[in-house]
């Protein structure tokens, strides 16, 4: 896999612990067999024959685990090997398929049998669910193209399902955020608070944040676009508090991420595990809850979003910070709920207060008001 590598101007400079140290390159055994399997793939793709989408998978797996993404053997299962659906009068699966017939018609035939399915613990599928699978295997594709494995992705112009009913609708406030960090672990603190602060950041896109994606002239953590989740490179300010944070990390880490696991002696990813065993024990001391839900990470995110909007930041401003393009997308995070329209209401109310230093009405302006 090719390293991001783009020099950035950085207060850091390049010696040891620098911005272009790369020392968590991928040079074992795993990144060999990604190097093995993409050349076999492109010798069957220049034969016509065009690797099937578990081929796609099995080569993109490897490096993926490199990355902690511990549920991809779960996604396989779901998406590929368990599922067989009727596309065209034949029974298959979507790992059966070559990547060319992986289309839009292919996603919605496995998405409507799909629909029929039960878990055997949890009842019907969620959509978030069926969403999360695909925009895995979206990103599969994405991969590939980058190592131009394939020439094109075959699932553009697939929509996600509607999750109305199943978003979240809590949000950290000030005060709630800083109550939970206070009890988590000081790597999830770093981290939680350049997601608050910035852009309201997804959990990988810090989780895997490095040193080359931080612009550090103009104060900027630039997310690329094959990392983004609408494929959209963005841009997000970054806060002097951060700023600081990050100068501080980049100057003291091993390795290339600048928030690495700190067992990790070649400085790699956290992984999600971890990050998912940390934010459920700094929860389980706060006790907070936010309108009912157990706090996550995501709500970084609709916090971002919420206390922006309550500070009078334009809103078009937030939606490019945040990578948001759909108005339909911007309502979900701020949507005006419960602990929400309290806010919005102590704000409303401030504003109808007569200024102090106003002139009292005259009597004779009543009286011209009054057409008297």
């Amino acid at each position: 896999m090719p390293l991001l590598s783009e020099s950035r101007g950085s207060p850091i400079g390049d010696g040891p612990q620098g911005g272009q140290n790369q020392q968590f390159q991928e040079t074992s055994m795993d990144q060999s067999l990604i190097a093995e399997a993409i050349r076999l793939l492109k010798a069957a793709e220049g034969k016509g024959e065009g690797p099937t989408v578990a081929e796609l998978w099995t080569s993109w797996e490897p490096w993926a685990k490199t990355q902690g993404g511990w549920r991809t053997w779960r996604y396989q299962r779901d998406l590929m090997l368990e599922i067989r659906f009727k596309l065209d009068g034949r029974l298959t699966s979507l790992g059966d398929l070559r990547w060319h017939e992986c289309d839009v018609r292919a996603i919605d035939a496995w998405r409507a049998h799909h629909m029929t399915l039960t878990s055997s613990r949890k009842g019907p599928y969620k959509p978030s669910y069926r969403n999360r699978l695909l925009t895995t295997l979206q990103g599969v594709f994405s991969w590939h193209i980058n190592r131009k494995t394939i020439s094109r992705h075959p699932m553009d112009g697939w929509r996600r399902e509607n999750e109305a009913g199943g978003e979240r609708e809590g949000w950290f406030s000030e005060e709630q955020f800083s109550a939970l960090m206070a009890h988590a672990h000081p790597l999830l603190r770093k981290m939680a608070l350049t997601s608050f602060r910035c852009g309201g950041l997804r959990r990988d896109e810090v989780r895997l944040l490095t040193k080359d994606d931080v612009d550090w002239d103009e104060r900027l953590i630039v997310i690329r676009s094959h990392r983004h989740k609408n494929r959209k490179a963005k841009e997000v300010p970054v806060t002097d508090d951060v700023y600081e944070l990050l100068v501080a990390q980049a100057t003291t880490v091993t390795g290339r991420y600048l928030f690495p696991n700190p067992r990790d002696p070649r400085g790699g990813p956290l992984s999600v595990s971890t990050f998912g065993d940390w934010m459920r024990a700094a929860r389980e001391r706060a006790g907070i809850r936010l309108m009912g839900e157990l706090p996550v990470f995501h709500h970084n995110r609709h916090g971002y979003a919420m206390n922006m909007l309550l500070k009078e930041a334009p809103l078009p401003h937030v939606m490019d910070s945040m990578g948001i393009t759909s108005p339909t997308a911007a309502r979900r995070y701020m949507r005006l709920r419960g602990q929400a329209r309290e806010y919005l209401r102590e704000k409303m109310n401030q504003r109808l207060e007569p200024r102090k230093s106003a002139p009292p009405l005259t009597k004779s302006f009543r009286t011209e008001r009054n057409g008297g």
